[in-house]
């Protein structure tokens, strides 16, 4: 991502119309150990000043933005009532902003991967499972039990019984285990998380009267 341009452009204007705020940034520094010491382009460091040598001069973090290895400071000057920062408590902020962008971007991984295993499994049901076993798997086809009703234990040992001969005598076992026997386990997982989703759908929409 490159900050130079608008933020450039943006720290400018902010250290012309306001005297006592103005923005500096570092792009890609990654010694965290040096954060304070070395010159920050940008507003009035422009290159030649520290945070050590704004903080000096009288100016206060006011905010930090972080973007990866990319850091601004948005600095303010109060001349009746000055007080700076000091390290640790410009550790701890940095920190912070690292850890809940660490964490929403677990969340977004996590998410991304269950809807792919959802569309996996659902192209997989609808062409391997849905005749027998209804669009939302709540058929009981012959003596077997509704798939959407079971955990994902009791999911994969039913289609593995199939396999091993262990569930030969539920419902239409003959058509099940010739299925059963070309899923491995990511398919299997993936049919779960399909039937949750859209089961969980189903139970968010109002009933009608």
């Amino acid at each position: 991502m490159n900050l130079i341009k608008p933020f450039s452009l943006l720290a400018f204007l902010i250290t012309s119309s306001f005297a006592q705020t103005t923005m500096c940034y570092k792009q890609n520094h990654t010694d965290f150990s040096t954060i304070e010491s070395i010159n920050l382009d940008g507003g009035l460091c422009n290159g030649n000043k520290s945070l050590k040598d704004m903080k000096k001069d009288g100016w206060k973090i006011d905010d930090i933005k972080i973007d990866g290895n990319n850091y601004i400071y948005i600095l303010k000057k109060d001349e009746v009532n000055m007080q700076n920062i000091d390290m640790q408590a410009l550790e701890n902020q940095i920190i912070q902003r690292l850890e809940q962008k660490d964490v929403a971007s677990q969340i977004a991984s996590k998410e991304e991967k269950r809807i792919k295993m959802s569309i996996s499994g659902k192209n997989l049901y609808i062409k391997k499972c849905e005749t027998c076993h209804g669009i939302n798997g709540e058929k009981l086809p012959g003596r077997s039990r509704a798939i959407n009703k079971l955990n994902l234990f009791d999911f994969t040992a039913t289609i593995r019984d199939y396999v091993n001969g262990s569930g030969y005598d539920r419902g239409t076992a003959f058509q099940m285990a010739q299925y059963a026997s070309i899923m491995d386990t990511n398919d299997i997982n993936n049919v779960y998380v399909y039937l949750q989703a859209i089961n969980q759908k189903d139970e968010k929409k109002p009933k009608s009267n």
